[in-house]
């Protein structure tokens, strides 16, 4: 009897001792699995989107290489984070690309689109895991702003920094004055680096308008001038418009045209050496379908305005229509305003 008494024991000992030495094991074990599986790039990942899950915003732009600038802040750079990962599916897979030594991995959903492209960096010593995680960046294309000076204009609620100024050179219609006129001057500003679409706002006073000029894109701003004046500057126009066309069928005479004009412009001379002898004799002329349209100011003493209208020169019986669209652009002197351009469009 005690010789199986002295059996059991031991066997239990023995039970004892392997389970102690089947669980040392697994922990060894379990301690290598989780050390290694610390040094693979889809542990950082994973901890990464864990973040991003939990809106830990501002330990991933402290572990990101991203440098705010006068127009993107890090402000700006969470609510691109937040737009990128607006609908983070719970199932996702990383691939590795070729880019920069294979530190490149983007992230896909299950069904195989992109969702955004991951760069790892070695994590400093002495934290857990081996990388560090961030999401490439991608600028939008650059962009220009043409305003005219001293048209305060924000980007994203944000001034445009003087750096990013690329020109000042006159306004269009009023390149080159003659000596003693100062020309209002238009500003234009290259901008790159840009997260997201810029929101582009202008004071009151001002409008703004986006356009392409060539693959560029350019948001314009002019002015609008103030609404006591606009009468009266469409009045002007309307009547300098109309006077041109009567000048070149004989119907105005110079002196009459020069009454509006500015001296010393490139226009001014080309109306002095124009000769309107030619036109055929008529027995009258009218205006029709008058309209003033793209009333815009350039500064604060120059405005310019399209005016198109139907001129009809008056034969006898017989009426020959001349569809007429200028664009005119005025400059206010000691002697009023004045036509400094007219260009037919």
């Amino acid at each position: 009897m005690k010789t199986k008494s002295k059996f059991r024991k031991g066997l239990a000992v023995f039970w004892l001792l392997s389970l102690a030495a089947i669980a040392v094991g697994l922990g060894w074990l379990w301690v290598r699995l989780d050390a290694y599986e610390a040094t693979t790039p889809e542990a950082a990942v994973r901890q990464y989107l864990k973040r991003v899950e939990q809106g830990d915003w501002n330990t991933l732009v402290a572990e990101s290489d991203f440098t705010p600038t006068a127009l993107v802040t890090e402000e700006d750079y969470i609510a691109w984070l937040k737009e990128k990962y607006a609908d983070l599916p719970q199932e996702t897979s990383l691939v590795r690309t070729g880019e920069k030594a294979g530190s490149v991995y983007l992230l896909k959903d299950k069904e195989g689109k992109e969702i955004a492209k991951l760069e790892l960096t070695d994590a400093p010593e002495g934290e857990k895991l081996a990388y560090r995680v961030q999401t490439q960046t991608a600028a939008i294309d650059p962009f220009a702003i043409e305003a005219p000076q001293g048209a305060k204009v924000l980007v994203n609620g944000r001034p445009l920094p003087e750096s990013a100024l690329a020109q000042s050179a006159p306004a269009q219609g009023y390149e080159e004055l003659p000596e003693g006129y100062t020309a209002p001057q238009l500003l234009r500003y290259e901008l790159e680096g840009l997260l997201q679409e810029p929101q582009v706002t202008v004071p009151e006073g001002y409008q703004v308008r986006r356009s392409q000029q060539g693959k560029k894109t350019v948001y314009e701003v002019t002015g609008v001038p103030a609404p006591e004046l606009e009468e009266e500057c469409l009045s002007l126009a309307q009547q300098v418009a109309k006077t041109y066309a009567a000048f070149v069928t004989t119907d105005a005479t110079r002196t009459q045209l020069n009454a509006y004009l500015l001296p010393g412009t490139p226009f001014y001379k080309a109306m002095q050496q124009f000769y309107n002898g030619w036109y055929v004799e008529h027995t009258g002329y009218d205006y029709r379908n008058i309209d003033c349209t793209e009333l815009e100011s350039a500064g604060e003493n120059a405005f310019s305005v399209r005016v198109s209208f139907d001129y009809v020169v008056l034969r006898g019986s017989k009426e020959h229509l001349y569809p007429s669209d200028y664009r005119l652009f005025f400059l206010k002197t000691d002697a009023g305003w004045k036509l400094t351009r007219l260009d037919t469009l």
